[in-house]
């Protein structure tokens, strides 16, 4: 390299650490850590403690590789947003700098420096996950993926210990794809690569060394699989396959990867795009299918005629990237869970992309060359004006609230430590980054795990049993907003102090609008019951199991029943019906008529089936409890009650799972 180049590549490389230094600068300045970014950091204090989590908090998926690697530092970070995106900052570094490295080891005889400005410069999008936003998952899986390519790809340069090599590499692999599904695509490209070898003797030898190694690092996943029930199972549905070829280009090429390559923006990930009139989405578009069609293709038959002359397939550096591109793709458009927004899914094949436009550029005749020169330095032009539109928004008031839903959380905190309140409900968004913004002083728990529902959630059993506990909601982030947590209120009959706290609301001091009066559950062995279908399976319904389940295993009718009778006449107060996980097969509406020690009936009509908001527990509402609906009853002395469909769903069974009947209180004295 002569003294010149040096000098230039020395000035890009620290144009571009100024680049990110200055977009880090940005967001740690502005917009305080998201709930994703808080989860990180309160697993790297997990670890730290001593337990040693296999998925991220409340979520069926994703371990936590990043807290793992952040936790010796994780007492020494501030909680704030410097403390939470310093670590990820520094790993998505070091990816770059290994595939710098990468790139100048393929082309070892001639490095397409051109190439490197896509690395150093990169899309709009690709700088904010490098520089501005942790997102969990993503630095540990470009980080691992690059030193699995590096380290497969170092014995073919005479570099390394072949055995020791592929093992390293399967390591790194197992280790991405358990950070996170998205590593698929570089771990199949690799491991196609290091097991193929260059003959059979190599082959051999590297797939042994290869496979026990990837197993070890998938280990985190395959303990998350076999000791928690449903782990990865919600992220893992698939498009067939008619479907999933409608999706490959709109909106797969056309829209989310135009996108990630930063011909589109957007402020903050899997958020709107914006379009630049003067970018034509289908010609990038067709630019971006056109190069990743060239490869393919010339790899492909360059692959035919390797193994023909060898009498042994393999594959080159080269191949590993193109492998990434068509793997990437194929997953997005497969995938369930990616849409038009769902940019990051395609990051594997952004971050890949300047390795096939360098051999795009390696195989183009001389006289031509200076089309891929050209685009290049556009491309990387481009990457640098969009960038910097990006940090200009990203500093205009109310960013922070309107894109990224991580307003201010700093009066609210204040105003909890001066109430005394050390627990508090908050939806996704905030609960989070109250336990880690507090730094343990207020431990917050989410209503339900309102992402995936039915999935367990941290602090919500220390929030439910502590007092006293706050509501702390918002209408910047999705899930329970005030309005919703208003309407849930007047519909119990709740009420309770309502304070402003900047964006956020601090709810406290619930009161019942009017007291019940003391009451008591009738106990289950002085009732019995009879019911129209299925009486076999009746004890069910009184075994205390709020998701043991008792159905009538017919189709509903009008006039289906279940009747309970009393041991002896009690004035009743309330009918719990409890549907435990089943409530869409509850009936449209029901009758309850109440029968008395003289035969005469009081009958309620029209009960529709409209679920308890909450559970009204230690003077607050409790949500995330099995589904119940509670029934007023009128005050008249019953022998027996039952309920009757009245408009019953024609396509359901009907299902209970739990009937309770509470009556006033004795009064022991």
């Amino acid at each position: 390299m002569s003294k010149r180049l040096k000098i230039t590549f020395a000035i890009l490389v620290a144009a571009a650490l100024v680049l990110r230094l200055v977009f880090f600068w940005i967001s740690v300045s502005l917009v305080q850590p998201t709930a994703d970014e808080s989860i990180a950091q309160l697993q790297a204090e997990q670890v730290m403690r001593g337990d040693f989590p296999a998925l991220m908090l409340g979520q069926p998926y994703l371990f936590p590789v990043e807290s793992y690697i952040a936790a010796p530092l994780a007492p020494l970070l501030p909680n704030n947003a410097f403390g939470a995106r310093l670590i990820p900052a520094l790993l998505q570094l070091a990816a770059v700098v290994v595939a710098l490295y990468i790139l100048v080891r393929m082309f070892r005889d001639r490095p397409p420096w051109l190439a490197g400005l896509l690395l150093l410069f990169p899309s709009a999008y690709l700088l904010m996950m490098q520089a501005a936003y942790a997102l969990p998952g993503y630095s540990g899986l470009l980080l691992l993926s690059a030193l699995a390519i590096l380290v497969a790809i170092l014995p073919r340069h005479g570099t390394g210990n072949p055995g020791l090599m592929a093992a390293l590499a399967g390591l790194f692999a197992g280790l991405s794809f358990a950070s996170h599904m998205l590593a698929i695509p570089f771990m199949v490209s690799v491991g196609i690569y290091v097991c193929l070898g260059t003959n059979w003797r190599t082959a051999w030898r590297n797939t042994l060394h290869f496979v026990p190694a990837l197993f070890v690092g998938l280990l985190p996943y395959l303990v998350a699989k076999w000791r928690i029930p449903g782990a990865h199972a919600a992220v893992t549905q698939q498009h067939g396959l008619a479907e999933a070829w409608s999706r490959l280009w709109s909106p797969a090429i056309k829209w989310t990867l135009n996108t990630g390559m930063g011909i589109r923006t957007t402020p903050f990930p899997d958020g709107a795009a914006i379009n630049f009139d003067f970018l034509s989405p289908s010609l990038f578009g067709g630019i971006w299918a056109a190069i990743i069609i060239a490869v393919v293709l010339l790899r492909a038959v360059s692959f035919v005629q390797r193994t023909l002359r060898n009498r042994w397939p393999s594959l080159e550096t080269i191949d590993v990237f193109a492998g990434i591109a068509v793997i990437t793709l194929a997953s997005f458009v497969f995938g369930k869970r990616a849409d038009s927004k769902s940019y990051r899914y395609l990051l594997p094949l952004v971050w890949s992309f300047p390795f096939l436009i360098a051999y795009i550029y390696r195989v183009t005749p001389k006289v031509l060359r200076a089309i891929p020169i050209a685009f290049i330095v556009l491309l990387a032009g481009w990457n640098v004006a969009a960038s910097s539109l990006l940090m200009r928004q990203w500093q205009a008031p109310g960013f922070d609230v309107e894109e990224a839903a991580a307003a201010d959380l700093l009066p609210v905190l204040d105003r909890l430590q001066a109430a005394d309140i050390h627990h508090c409900v908050a939806s996704y968004g905030t609960a989070y980054r109250i336990n880690y913004q507090s730094g343990g002083d207020v431990m917050a728990g989410q209503p339900m795990n309102e992402r995936f529902p039915g999935w367990h959630l941290p602090y919500k059993a220390e929030v439910d049993a502590a007092s006293p506990v706050a509501y702390v909601l918002t209408d910047t982030v999705r899930f329970l907003t005030p309005a919703i947590f208003d309407r849930h209120l007047r519909t119990m009959g709740i009420a309770s102090e309502r304070e402003a706290c900047g964006d956020y609301v601090i709810y406290t001091h619930f009161r019942e609008l009017t007291p019940r009066p003391d009451e008591q559950a009738v106990p289950a062995a002085s009732i019995s019951l009879d019911a129209s279908h299925n009486p076999d399976d009746l004890d069910k319904l009184t075994d205390g199991d709020d998701y043991n389940r008792w159905s009538t295993q017919h189709y509903q009718e009008d006039g289906m029943w279940v009747r309970v009778t009393l041991e002896e006449p009690v004035v009743l107060s309330r009918l719990r019906v409890g549907y435990g996980n089943y409530f869409h097969d509850h009936a449209p509406e029901m009758a309850v008529i109440v029968t008395t020690p003289t035969g005469e009936t009081e009958t309620i009509t029209g009960i529709t089936g409209q679920l308890d908001k909450f559970a009204f527990e230690n003077d607050r509402p409790v949500y995330g409890g099995p589904a119940r609906q509670t029934i007023a009853l009128p005050e008249v002395e019953a022998e027996a009650i039952a309920l009757h469909i009245t408009r019953p769903h024609p396509k359901r069974a009907w299902t209970l799972c739990e009937l309770e009947l509470l009556r006033k209180a004795i009064d022991e004295d």
